[in-house]
């Protein structure tokens, strides 16, 4: 499996393929995906997506994305704890951006598709289908059916819920 483990630590690699072989599918034992293609056609897999969304989640693109949240919920009395993103579902126009993108991290050396990826989403943000989870401290009742003003934001599904396991949370997408 050619995902998110730094090469001085294989011996780590194999342990944790030996661990999680007894919950694998028949689908899914023994894959390994080698080429950028490959990967790229199963970045939703269960066992490859948290690695994918790792490898966003840390980018520069995304960690600007998070600011730009965090300070326009500020603006409309949210202190938002936590943005979390989920990779778009079976998407080809995502599926392409990522072979592209992992070929060429693979020819310039960066990855050998084994080794820990950055995958900068700011080149990803117009594509559609990205999910958001955003966490607040508090959701007030007053927030109930009012409008937030979420202009400028990407595309993609919002999910707003609280710190607090009392308040409910809110849905909306962005298309």
């Amino acid at each position: 499996m050619p995902i998110a483990i730094k090469k001085g630590l294989r011996e780590r690699r194999f342990s944790l393929i030996f661990l999680m072989q007894a919950h694998l599918s028949k689908e899914e034992t023994g894959r390994n995906y080698d080429t950028a293609e490959e990967l790229a056609q199963h970045y939703n897999s269960w066992l490859v997506a948290p690695f994918f969304e790792r490898a966003f989640t840390e980018s520069q693109g995304f960690q600007q994305l998070k600011q730009e949240i965090k300070e326009r919920f500020h603006q409309q009395g949210l202190e938002v704890s936590e943005v979390r993103l989920q990779l778009p579902i079976q998407n080809p126009d995502f599926e392409d951006q990522l072979a592209r993108d992992l070929l060429a991290a693979e020819k310039a050396g960066e990855t050998d598709l084994r080794g820990i990826l950055t995958l900068d989403y700011a080149t990803y943000r117009q594509i559609k289908g990205f999910s958001f989870t955003i966490t607040v401290t508090s959701l007030h009742k007053e927030y109930e059916g009012k409008h937030l003003d979420v202009s400028g934001l990407p595309s993609g599904n919002y999910v707003i819920e609280s710190d607090s396991k009392n308040e409910g949370s809110y849905y909306f997408e962005i298309d």
